[in-house]
């Protein structure tokens, strides 16, 4: 497996530069892992997946860059970060890289991302430093259906595989109850769901949450005005990634919502 692996870096992107091999580099490279420099380590990418990262000019080092940076300069004022959502580690690995004083546990429940994610993680020396549990957050512990397509990300559904699910609010008060914690939220329209726990939440001054808020409607979850007020009702102070207040966001837009209490 190695020895593919390690074919697969320099031998699937020529194969993918021939229109004729593409669908045989798909097939034979099913699987395979690609590593890429990020931000002095490495990242572990789906050779197949996430060729997105590695055919053109885009890189995940660059990918969301102003997102990566805006929760790197957060994570100097928090001692752990939970990346809830973190797919293939992208952000926790752009932050622990770059800051050594924080630790981080990353959940998720794709179960090819959490391969590639604790790879990663091994190759960059970060195991001691970085948790992982395979699993979703919802509203409740328990099992939720997941369906895994769409570049090794997935989303909660009505059709899919059975996953642990875990509970957020409890997840948020076992943290925050003896440290300062900075929570990344990326769940693909189910952050709607989530924020409908925040009456439940305690030890609000040692909370930061980043949430990525998705269109309405989006994967049948989608509502970011109502995630938006839920965080309002709360107390919360809502930024965007630039330091705007947030009072009501575009409903066709993706939004980056920073809350603090």
């Amino acid at each position: 497996m190695k020895l593919k692996q390690r074919t697969s870096d320099w031998l699937v992107p020529k194969l993918h530069r021939v229109s004729a091999l593409r669908v045989i580099a798909k097939q034979f490279f099913r699987g395979s892992t690609l590593h890429q420099p990020f931000h002095g380590g490495v990242i572990c990418l789906d050779a197949v997946e996430h060729s997105w990262a590695w055919t053109g000019k885009r890189r995940y080092e660059t990918f969301d860059g102003e997102l990566q940076d805006k929760l790197l300069s957060l994570s100097l004022d928090y001692e752990i970060l939970i990346d809830i959502g973190s797919n293939l580690g992208a952000m926790t690995l752009s932050i622990c890289l770059r800051n050594p004083n924080i630790k981080a546990i990353c959940i998720e429940p794709n179960f090819r991302a959490v391969s590639l994610l604790q790879e990663s993680l091994r190759l960059n020396r970060l195991t001691e430093r970085v948790k992982v549990i395979e699993a979703a957050v919802s509203n409740q512990d328990g099992v939720l259906i997941f369906d895994e397509g769409g570049s090794v990300t997935g989303h909660v559904s009505n059709s899919g595989t059975s996953v642990k699910s875990i509970d957020f609010a409890e997840l948020i008060n076992e943290y925050s109850y003896s440290c300062k914690c900075l929570f990344k939220i990326d769940v693909e329209g189910f952050e709607t769901t989530l924020m409908q726990q925040l009456i439940n939440f305690k030890n609000l001054d040692n909370i930061c949450l980043l949430i990525e808020l998705h269109p309405l409607n989006f994967n049948h979850f989608g509502n970011p005005n109502q995630c938006l007020q839920l965080l309002l009702n709360s107390g919360a102070v809502v930024e965007d990634i630039h330091g705007q207040i947030l009072k009501s966001v575009q409903e066709d837009n993706f939004t980056q919502a920073i809350a603090r209490w």
